[in-house]
């Protein structure tokens, strides 16, 4: 059979394209749900998870105070993190495996930041519309190239955003939502493959969901042939649920 010329040559089928299997996820949850928690369970299996590097925003570390084989980098503008860090994690020799932005509302205020020093004020400090507009397309490309470290390198890169609840009038349901605006929000959960829902029990249990409701946001990309993941997985590791998105046999937590 002759082989495909010209601009037929550049198609192909999905089991060719490049793509190095790190995962990407957009970890939501109310605060003290255990987000840094579980990103912090990285450690414990460098097999899968590699070394970890938690870029910290938000100055919430004290989760993971007492964890030496956690390293942490603290961006205080926007260049710090989508220009030096970035260009460190894509260009440079290093052993991280893992990287978690905690938290991406915070990295939004950076960009935020930029528009106002840019002059698009509305009053004061504020940002204007203009600003907000400018802000949304420096956030969705940071998110966008950050994802790439996943398919490009094969790093497991997550977001973390906090979650707001309010009532929605007409269902007369309290609804989940990240604390992004809702187009930049829809954006982000349309660029990362997973988007897990973290919800703390009285119990003590913590609950990842990976399947979305009419009250919350989650999805998991998967193929066909993976087996299915359970939802809610109960006291998740990262290096269980990384497992389980590659399709690799896990051994959940049932109780």
């Amino acid at each position: 059979m002759a082989q495909p010329s010209g601009f037929a040559a550049k198609f192909t089928n999905p089991t060719q394209l490049d793509d190095r299997w790190g995962i990407d996820m957009l970890l939501t949850g109310a605060g003290g749900s255990g987000k840094t928690f579980l990103i912090g369970t990285a450690v414990d299996d460098p097999e899968v998870c590699g070394k970890l590097l938690i870029v910290d925003i938000n100055g919430g570390m004290r989760t993971v105070a007492d964890r030496p084989d956690i390293t942490v980098y603290q961006p205080r503008t926007w260049n710090d993190l989508t220009g030096d860090l970035y260009d460190f994690l894509k260009q440079s020799k290093h052993d991280f495996g893992t990287v978690a932005i905690d938290v991406a509302s915070e990295a939004y205020k950076l960009a935020c930041d930029v528009a106002i020093g840019m002059g698009m004020r509305a009053r004061g400090d504020q940002i204007s519309l203009e600003g907000y507009g400018v802000a949304n397309t420096m956030f969705l490309k940071m998110i966008r190239e950050y994802r790439m470290l996943a398919t490009d390198r094969g790093m497991h890169v997550i977001f973390t955003t906090h979650t707001t609840e309010a009532k929605d009038e007409d269902q007369g349901m309290i609804k989940v939502r990240a604390n992004l605006t809702p187009g930049t929000l829809a954006s982000v959960i349309g660029a990362v493959d997973v988007v897990g829902y973290l919800e703390a029990r009285e119990s003590g249990e913590r609950r990842l969901y990976l399947q979305g409701t009419e009250r919350y946001q989650a999805k998991a990309r998967l193929p066909r042939s993976f087996p299915p993941l359970p939802n809610p997985v109960k006291n998740p590791t990262l290096g269980q649920l990384i497992r389980g998105l590659r399709g690799e046999p896990v051994q959940w937590t049932t109780k």
